[in-house]
């Protein structure tokens, strides 16, 4: 994981991963930055994959884009401490 996404997002990575290697699904939303620069919020799941036995094969990781969302949240965040204030 760190060989792919960088050794500083392995260090927030890391806990939700060995609970997900405990046999427990793990789920956190991080900043990453792109090779090329650019930045964006990514939610990461983690789900621990059994054998027919019940012990744990792999985990199986999705990220996905939240970007929009969390830009979205921000905005109204904004919108509605400007309407109390």
């Amino acid at each position: 994981v760190s060989d792919v996404l960088g050794t500083s997002a392995y260090v927030y990575l890391q806990p939700h991963l060995e609970e997900a290697f405990d046999g427990h699904e793990a789920s956190l939303e991080l900043p990453l930055k792109l090779a090329d620069g650019t930045g964006l919020w990514t939610r990461v799941d983690f789900m621990p994959e059994r054998s027919g036995a019940g012990q744990i094969k792999t985990v199986v990781a999705t990220f996905f884009d939240v970007s929009d969302f969390r830009a979205k949240v921000l905005l109204y965040e904004e919108r509605s401490a400007k309407i109390e204030s």
